[in-house]
Parts: C-alpha cells; sequence; structure tokens
C-alpha cells in the first residue's frame, strides 16, 4: 500500500502522517489545461461529451456502495472516507465574460478572523451591521481555471444531486498560486457559524476515518494501486470514479509521475486524488 494523495491538474498531496508530493507535470496536466472549457449549459455539455460518452462509471456520490470497488477494497469504512471526501469537494465556478469556468477542488481547512474585521462577504458589505465572526475556508483548486480572479470565484458545497440545497461560499484571495504545478488555494469565507462548525467536523473525522482505512489497507499486496476521484464533471453534482494507478515514475527533486486510469471529464480538475 502506497500512502499518498494529490489534485488532478495540479498535484501537491495533502495528506497524514507523511507527505509527498505527486506533480503530474505530463500526459494529464497537460490534459486539462487542453480540456478548459467555459461552460454556458451544464447539462447540455455532459450530454455532448466525447471524452466520457454516457458518463459510464460516473457513480452518484450518494449511491457509492461497496460492490462498486475490486474485491480485495470492499469495505464499508473505505465506502465511509470517499463519501466523507466527497462532503468535502466542491464545485469551483470563476464568472467570465463568456460564461462560467468551473472546477472542482476540496476543503483542506477552516480558520476563525481573529482580527478586528468586519466579514468581507458581499451580504455583510451591503448590511448595516455585518458580522463579526467570520470564517475563511481554504480551498485546493486548479491555478489555470481560478488564475487570480477570487473576487469572481465562487464554491458550492455539498452539491450532491440536482436538487441538493444551495450553498455558496465567495472566494477572497488566492495564494500560493503556481503556474508549473498548476495548483492553488482559493481562500473562501463564510460568516455562517453552522456552516464553520460543520466543516470543522468534516475536516477532523475525515482525518481519523482516512487513518483507520490506511491501516486496514496496509498489507494489502496490489502491483496496481486504487485510485478514487471524487468531483463535479462539466459542473454537475458530484460523481465518483474508480480505477487504478498504471504508472508511477520519479523524475527530479522529489517529484514523480503518476498516470491512472480513473475517468474524469471537463470540470473535473483540482479534484482529490484518494490513493490506496
Amino acid at each position: 500500500l502506497s500512502k499518498y494523495s494529490g489534485t488532478i491538474g495540479g498535484a501537491k498531496e495533502f495528506e497524514c502522517p507523511k507527505q509527498r508530493r505527486i506533480d503530474d507535470y505530463d500526459s494529464k496536466l497537460k490534459e486539462f489545461r487542453n480540456n478548459l472549457e467555459v461552460e454556458i449549459d451544464f447539462e447540455n455539455s455532459e450530454e455532448k461529451c466525447t471524452k466520457n460518452p454516457g458518463h459510464a462509471g460516473f457513480i452518484p456520490v450518494k449511491e457509492l456502495k461497496t460492490s462498486h470497488f475490486p474485491v480485495n477494497y470492499q469495505d464499508q469504512d473505505l465506502v465511509d472516507s470517499v463519501k466523507l471526501l466527497g462532503e468535502l469537494t466542491v464545485k469551483v465556478s470563476v464568472s467570465v465574460a463568456e460564461g462560467v469556468r468551473t472546477a472542482s477542488g476540496k476543503i483542506i481547512d477552516i480558520t476563525q478572523n481573529l482580527h478586528n474585521i468586519k466579514c468581507p462577504c458581499s451580504g455583510c458589505m451591503d448590511s448595516k451591521n455585518p458580522r463579526e465572526n467570520w470564517w475563511e475556508i481554504e480551498i485546493l483548486t486548479v491555478t489555470h481555471i481560478v488564475k487570480e480572479d477570487a473576487k469572481n470565484s465562487k464554491c458550492r458545497l455539498f452539491y450532491d444531486t440536482s436538487d441538493s440545497s444551495l450553498v455558496n461560499v465567495e472566494g477572497l484571495r488566492v495564494v500560493n498560486s503556481s503556474q508549473n504545478s498548476d495548483i492553488c488555494r482559493l481562500i473562501c469565507i463564510t460568516c455562517d457559524e453552522a456552516l464553520s462548525n460543520r466543516i470543522s467536523g468534516m475536516l477532523d473525522k475525515s482525518s481519523e476515518l482516512y487513518e483507520k482505512v490506511f491501516e486496514k489497507f496496509w498489507d494489502v499486496k496490489n502491483a496496481e494501486k486504487l485510485v478514487v476521484i471524487v468531483s463535479h464533471p462539466h459542473g454537475t453534482p458530484k460523481k465518483v470514479t474508480i480505477g487504478k494507478s498504471d504508472e508511477r515514475k520519479e523524475i527530479s527533486d522529489g517529484h514523480s509521475v503518476l498516470t491512472y486510469s480513473t475517468n474524469t471529464c471537463p470540470g473535473s480538475a483540482g479534484a482529490f486524488l484518494y490513493i490506496l
């Protein structure tokens, strides 16, 4: 078992207890840059998809079950862990003149503002009584979609089905943006305390469950590693795709290139790679 994870189109991984880097400078990065598209009609984009016609193998996250996994990985804790990853997966949207650029992202941290600054969200900016308590949500995603355009960016949380409640958070700034690795952190804001508590709880539970799954599969001897992706293909409700790693090559300076068979589409860029 190899313990590392990353993001599509970028490649820095965030997981515990060890951190390693997967920089897919080769085919995957090129693929997602070439597949950059401006979505105007999300439903039609999915129907007209030429990369994965029919979207076979794209599993709605709520429908994921043990039987979707290879025999060696049919375990309820793994299912629960991937669903928790789904809870932390967001749809990233950037408004541009032609329409909306879309990607996926993963919430990796949330911190409360401790400075004497009122909440800068649009609701508070338009209010006579802006809130004093607010939080910054750190979202890992891809540079080629967000660029430096935080103010025109928003992230939709918990977009699991077409009738999911609308929960959006606004972009505040972009940090640690890299063109080479195609990865950045989009900082979004919320003054919803219940939402902040929910996110904090999900982050804690996700780390604990991932540790449990990792320990459980430590001794699994597979030449081909499991690669699971939760993303928003074409900006639609999140889907799970399951595949295997094809090849991993060390290149230089601690970097490596990973290729995998797991299906992705435009809109999947920025999604987290769950690798066992």
